[in-house]
């Protein structure tokens, strides 16, 4: 047998080593997992647990876990997808979506893009007349700083001066040079209108709501 053969079949797990690492991992005792993994129990205890110790620390056992540990942590991390998803909540909310029937601020899961919510509290005071006067309070994330963030993640805006401007409003952007937009007053007037279409934006959705309107 060569050598990458034979390394290679050292490497590779046998399928009771890789169910005794899945047990270990899935937080079974190193006992149980070496005899869940199909290995003899007609040992004596000491000896089982012995076996069990000197498989748990065997080079591929330890690889084996570190692999899984990877896969694990990984899956726990929000993937590119989710952030633009979430991201996109908060570039869609809308402050009026947060009034409820009674004209207050109301936040539920029911509520569209509830996520873009950052502060929502209720208060309560006392009139004179020992009458209680309760006011509720909404804030939402800042759609400009999402859309800013999803432009980096879909490298929108790139070092170099590179920005995308969309001038008859089409889904298909062009990429246009900041230099570009200075010289073209096409461009120049596109590129102002999308600024503060953006600001308008920002300036009713980053707003708060109180109880009575905003504040």
């Amino acid at each position: 047998m060569n050598p990458k053969a034979l390394l290679a079949k050292q490497k590779r797990m046998t399928q009771k080593q890789e169910s005794f690492c899945l047990n270990l991992f899935q937080g079974m005792s190193q006992r149980d997992a070496y005899i869940a993994a199909g290995y003899s129990p007609k040992q004596a205890p000491a000896t089982i647990d012995r076996n069990a110790c000197d498989l748990a620390n065997s080079t591929k056992i330890l690889a084996r876990w570190g692999e899984l540990k990877q896969k694990a942590e990984s899956a726990a991390i929000a993937s590119v997808q989710e952030r633009k998803k979430r991201l996109t909540e908060y570039v869609r909310a809308d402050l009026v979506d947060f009034i409820g029937v009674d004209g207050d601020p109301t936040l539920s899961k029911e509520v569209p893009h509830h996520t873009a919510a950052s502060e929502f509290a209720v208060t309560t005071r006392y009139d004179k007349d020992g009458q209680p006067i309760t006011r509720k309070y909404i804030k939402l994330r800042d759609p400009i700083a999402a859309i800013a963030e999803l432009n980096k993640m879909e490298r929108i805006y790139t070092e170099g001066g590179i920005v995308n401007v969309d001038i008859k409003g089409n889904v298909n952007v062009q990429q246009i040079s900041l230099a570009a937009i200075f010289q073209d007053p096409e461009v120049l007037k596109a590129a102002i209108a999308l600024e503060r279409a953006m600001e308008d934006r920002a300036s009713l959705n980053s707003g708060k709501i109180e109880s009575g309107g905003m504040a």
